[in-house]
């Protein structure tokens, strides 16, 4: 079962994802994307960010080109949405051929952990939806919705897709107070960094409307630094993920009531 996890730079995907596998840990078989590489190769987990994208680059090829047939018209999709961007702007073609490269490590990833990892629960916070991220916000000018619509009508989905959501104000303080700030953001004043959260916002919300992707949609709020609250959301979504594999629910350990809004849209 494969759970992917989107939002903005800044919205915690990475610390919930922590919090969700500690607590299904004992109810489920449970692993990060980052483990997946030396779980296939028979390895002790990597630590070190450049191994697991080596791991995943050097297992995910493969994978890619195996997914071609059946997805080839995202593929297309992304490559001419790349093109066409490094033609606007042919200064930043390293730059876009890096997200090409990005874009088919998180193909690969998909293919693998459908392929090989079905009944485990695997937790993803680069994966394909989040190439939007890639494909419509730091460059070029402001997607069109047509081209957003057509993302959501081939992108390869998770399972469950958990769209974390922050206010904007919270997501660029934490954008610019990261350890590793995106490259993006390192040259962008405040204004363009919430102008690119805000953008970013606008197509993640646009896309999780789509028909294709609103039944599998779990959107949580994740705008507080209370530890009950990042408590009480890591409770929802590890429940929803058991719910969808009619497992047992986790006996909540916070206080009822400390919990913000989770809503699933669709059935």
């Amino acid at each position: 079962m494969m759970v992917e996890f989107i939002g903005c730079t800044g919205a915690g995907k990475t610390t919930l994802i922590r919090e969700v596998q500690a607590l299904l840990a004992g109810h489920a078989q449970v692993l990060n994307a980052g483990d997946l590489g030396a779980t296939l190769l028979g390895l002790p987990r990597f630590r070190h960010p450049t191994l697991i994208n080596l791991s995943q680059d050097l297992l995910g090829l493969p994978a890619f080109l195996g997914t071609l047939p059946r997805q080839r018209a995202f593929v297309g999709f992304v490559a001419s949405t790349l093109f066409q961007a490094a033609r606007r702007e042919p200064r930043q073609a390293p730059i876009l051929a890096n997200y090409w490269r990005s874009i088919v490590r998180k193909l690969g990833v998909y293919e693998l952990a459908r392929r090989f990892l079905s009944e485990q629960v695997v937790l993803i916070d680069e994966g394909t939806v989040l190439a939007a991220h890639l494909l419509f916000v730091f460059h070029g000018p402001p997607p069109r919705p047509a081209d957003l619509d057509r993302f959501a009508q081939l992108v390869p989905l998770p399972d469950l897709l958990v769209y974390v959501t922050a206010p904007p104000a919270l997501l660029v303080r934490r954008s610019l107070g990261r350890r590793d700030v995106r490259r993006e953001m390192r040259s962008r004043d405040r204004a363009q960094v919430h102008a690119s959260v805000c953008r970013a916002s606008q197509v993640f919300d646009r896309i999780t409307q789509a028909e294709r992707l609103r039944s599998r949609t779990l959107t949580v709020f994740n705008g507080s630094a209370d530890r009950k609250e990042l408590a009480a959301t890591a409770h929802q979504i590890a429940n929803t993920i058991l719910q969808l594999q009619t497992g047992p629910r986790i006996p909540p350990s916070i206080p009822r009531g400390t919990a913000r809004p989770v809503s699933v849209r669709g059935d």
